[in-house]
């Protein structure tokens, strides 16, 4: 008896033990083994990111300007989630490629925006640099979510205020958990997140038409502005995106029938056959 605690106790303690350790080791090396998403946002942002005048990741700049003005708004795709350098985001990049063109692009995006988002800060700060073209970026989240998608977030063992409270705190949690819905989605327990916004685009839901009225009201605003309105889409890189090419394809053809400028980089990487190792 006494030998049968003596091993479930050191099991325990050296459960506890590891926990601890890969606690350690993951604030040591957050970026590593996490990437940039969840409670290492946080280390990245406080280590690379310094905002402007106006709140954004790029340089200052002035409301009146000789240069021709391009605004890029969108999430944390623009924002440059994970680089070092906001120099390095696309914005920047086009930036350089047009110096000599007489262009100035400013980079108004935020990590976390959707639509709505990019809309509100078009109309209270965008228009006030008096852009000739403004480019929306789109990614498959933008589509508002319902309580089925709300739920698809992060499965979690544990009671909610838990599982709210840990994720916040530990990095070994984090960890945990990402693999733990990663594990429900291979074993077909959980539907993948990005896949149920990609349906909701396919079946045109209600929350997909909702999306479009918004993008129209951003449309009529342009033409009002005589601001060029080009609509640039985002791609989902994994190893299998087949319905998500779907989504992005009908996206793509409702903003063109609506005749609304549109990228979808989408397939630029289908072409390139570019995918996840």
């Amino acid at each position: 008896m006494k030998r049968k605690i003596f091993i479930y106790f050191s099991i325990i303690i050296s459960i506890i033990i590891g926990i601890i350790l890969s606690e350690i080791f993951f604030r040591i090396f957050p970026e590593k083994i996490l990437g940039n998403g969840g409670i290492a946002f946080d280390s990245w942002y406080k280590r690379y990111v310094k905002l402007n005048n106006e709140g954004f990741w790029d340089y200052n700049y002035e409301y009146n300007s000789d240069k021709k003005t391009i605004l890029v708004i969108g999430d944390s795709f623009s924002f440059g989630h994970g680089l070092n350098d906001f120099k390095n985001t696309f914005a920047k990049q086009l930036e350089k490629l047009l110096q000599y063109d007489n262009f100035r692009v400013i980079n108004l995006s935020k990590c976390g925006w959707n639509l709505s988002d990019a809309y509100d800060i078009f109309l209270k700060t965008g228009i006030k640099y008096k852009p000739e073209i403004v480019i929306f970026q789109f990614y498959i989240n933008d589509i508002p979510e319902n309580d089925y998608i709300r739920k698809l977030r992060y499965h979690s063992p544990f009671p909610k205020k838990m599982h709210n409270y840990l994720f916040t705190k530990s990095y070994f949690y984090n960890f945990f958990i990402l693999t733990y819905n990663y594990a429900k989605e291979l074993l077909g327990k959980k539907e993948n997140f990005n896949q149920a916004q990609a349906n909701l685009i396919l079946n045109n839901s209600d929350e997909y038409k909702l999306f479009f009225e918004l993008v129209i009201k951003v449309k009529k605003v342009c033409e009002e502005k005589k601001i060029r309105f080009i609509y640039l889409l985002w791609p989902v890189i994994t190893n299998n995106y087949t319905k998500f090419s779907k989504a992005y394809k009908k996206v793509e053809t409702d903003l063109s029938e609506n005749k609304i400028s549109v990228i979808n980089f989408d397939n630029y990487f289908q072409l390139q056959n570019i995918h996840l190792p």
